[in-house]
Parts: C-alpha cells; sequence; structure tokens
C-alpha cells in the first residue's frame, strides 16, 4: 500500500494508528494496525491533531511538546509508503517483542542485506522501531537486531483526541466502579459477546453444530480483527493457552491497570463464551506489568473431545 499516493483518494475522517494504537473498530477498513474510516468529504489537505501525544514514554524524534509536527507526518506516511517497508514494518509488528536481525528481514523479504539494512533504518530514523545489539554466539562482531518501540504515532485527519476522551471517561468509571464493582465484569462481558456474535454471523458457525477446531479458527481470527495479534496453542487435554501479543490499550492500561485489565479481561470472558458453553479462564502475566505478553490459560471440555 503506498500511503501518500492513496492519501489523496481517501475520504475523511481518516484514523492512522501505528504500534498499539489499534482499537476495537466498528464499520472501518483495516490495514494490519492501520486503520482508515470512510464516507465523508474527499480530504486534499493534512493537518495536525492538536494536543495528541504520540505515547506516554515521549514524542517521535523527540519533539517538545508531544504533538506530531507537520514534518514528522511526512517523515512517518513516506517511512511506510514503500510497500517493501510497511511489509517489514507489520512482520517486526507480528513478531510481538521478538528482536529481528539483518539476515532475518532479508531472507524474509528476499533483499540483500545492504537493502534490508536500509529499510530497517528507515523505520528505526522516524521512531518506529528500536535498534540494538546482540552479542554473537561465535564471539565475533555484534548483530544488530531490531525490534518494536514503544512509542505510538496516531495521524488522524480532521483533528480528534480520544485518547483524552478515553481518560476522562476511565476517570468516570473508577468512580462508579467504587460504588458498583461489578459493572465493569457486566459492560465488558456484553461487549464481548457481542463481538463473538459479530464474528459468528460472519464465519456462518453456529457452536452447536460446527467443530471445536473451527470454532478455535473463528475465535483466532476474531481477536485478530481486534488488533490482540494472538498465538494459541492447544493442549491435548483441553487447555488452550492464548497469548495476547499487542494490547491494544497499552497506554491506558498502564496508568488504569486496575480498570483497563478487568474490562479488556471481561470483553475476552464475553468473547468466549459465545464460542463455548463451558470453559475455565485465567488470567496470566500483563503487558501493563512489564511482560511481552498477556497470557490467558482456557480450559474446555470440549477441546480434548474435538
Amino acid at each position: 500500500m503506498k500511503v501518500l499516493a492513496a492519501l489523496g483518494e481517501m475520504t475523511a475522517p481518516i484514523f492512522w494508528t501505528f504500534h498499539y494504537g489499534c482499537s476495537i473498530n466498528y464499520g472501518k477498513h483495516r490495514v494490519n494496525s492501520v486503520t482508515f474510516s470512510q464516507g465523508y468529504a474527499t480530504i486534499k489537505t493534512m493537518s495536525i491533531s492538536p494536543g495528541n501525544p504520540i505515547s506516554a514514554s515521549g514524542p517521535v524524534n523527540g519533539s517538545s511538546s508531544g504533538v506530531i509536527s507537520p514534518e514528522e507526518t511526512l517523515d512517518i506516511t513516506a517511512a511506510l509508503a514503500d510497500p517493501t517497508r510497511y511489509g517489514i514494518y507489520r512482520a517486526i509488528v507480528d513478531a510481538a517483542g521478538v528482536a529481528l536481525t539483518v539476515s532475518e528481514v532479508a531472507e524474509q523479504f528476499s533483499l540483500h542485506p545492504n537493502v534490508a539494512r536500509m529499510h530497517l533504518q528507515k523505520l528505526v530514523d522516524v521512531g518506529l522501531v528500536h535498534a540494538d545489539t546482540r552479542k554473537s554466539q561465535g564471539g565475533g562482531r555484534p548483530a544488530r537486531i531490531y525490534s518494536l518501540s514503544d512509542r505510538v504515532a496516531s495521524l488522524q485527519f480532521p483533528p480528534r483526541d480520544y485518547q483524552l476522551l478515553a481518560s476522562l471517561a476511565l476517570q468516570i468509571v473508577d468512580t462508579i466502579a467504587e460504588a458498583e464493582p461489578e459493572v465493569l465484569e457486566r459492560v465488558g462481558v456484553e461487549m464481548g459477546r457481542e463481538e463473538g456474535r459479530r464474528a459468528l454471523r460472519r464465519d456462518g458457525l453456529d457452536p452447536r453444530h460446527h467443530t471445536f477446531g473451527e470454532m478455535l479458527d473463528s475465535f483466532r481470527s476474531a481477536t485478530a480483527s481486534l488488533g490482540l495479534f494472538p498465538r494459541i496453542d492447544r493442549d491435548p487435554d483441553g487447555t488452550v493457552r492464548f497469548e495476547i501479543r499487542n494490547c491494544v490499550f497499552r497506554e491506558l492500561s498502564a496508568r488504569y491497570p486496575g480498570l483497563v485489565c478487568k474490562l479488556h479481561t471481561a470483553v475476552v470472558r464475553g468473547l468466549l463464551e459465545e464460542y463455548f458453553s463451558q470453559f475455565d479462564l485465567e488470567a496470566g502475566p500483563a503487558i501493563f506489568a512489564g511482560d511481552s505478553t498477556c497470557l490467558f490459560t482456557v480450559h474446555i471440555p470440549s477441546a480434548a473431545e474435538g
């Protein structure tokens, strides 16, 4: 996808969110971790969202205000306009914290190592990727490795600030939850169930008549469409290990872990309820606490049978 070439043809409002900025989106087209919605007047010029911070850890390229400048906007869109470079970026996102080397990227995309290195450096220059070194096993020259940076770049046309709205809403929810603790579970489960019903309709599946394997494939697709980059492993004893490799609420969960993580777990529970009639859900390590993934262990009796 050529981002710059397509810019003039898109319709406003447009939402581009890189890294962990994906959220549950309804009625929108999704291109991996870049999202945009359509349906209004054609956009011809770019405007930068005032006061829209790139991430809790700081702005790209050291902008002191935390606002993406016009120059940074052009740098980011230009960096991802190249289809190969965008593919490399997506491969780093999919690696979910596992660093990639130049040789691994070169092999995956059939590139000369020098070309792969150039693409990776472009992503580093705009702050989307972090570069480091790793000692080689043979004691030779340290290998250069690349992983997803902690920064999030959100480009929105016309200006929107849903991050601020979410923060305000969470403060209100926090107050409500003190008096009514079960509200988070109730709201989250219902949201998850609605997502589950939507996914089952899309896939033409009925839990009463389709196999466990079909249900699990649909569940994997549903969680992937929510931007969670899932990894799902199935054990013979009916245990399913479900890893979330991308927290779509990462910045907010770091500030409100008691609210956001509980709500997100409830969403997962509601989603599971639409797919499986019986299960036990256990939440394990979480991204907000410094782990690379959020791990859920799901015990499903029917998994051992199907």
